[in-house]
């Protein structure tokens, strides 16, 4: 699946970077992709949109699917 988050708690490189590290090691996904200046993540996986979610929200990002 994929799914596009939004989060405002995305606000620099620092963010984008821990981001894309936390989910890079997760084996159930293909990509994920921070965009700053949209405050959005990209991702493709096979986890249900509910663990994208907990995962954020694990590493201090709360988002909304759009």
């Amino acid at each position: 699946m994929k799914y596009i988050i939004k989060s405002e708690d995305i606000s620099c490189n620092h963010c984008k970077m821990s981001i894309e590290k936390e989910f890079s090691q997760n084996k159930k996904v293909s990509s994920a992709v921070v965009d700053v200046a949209n405050k959005s993540l990209t991702i493709e996986t096979e986890l249900s949109s509910e663990e994208v979610l907990d995962i954020l929200s694990e590493i201090g990002f709360e988002g909304n699917l759009i």
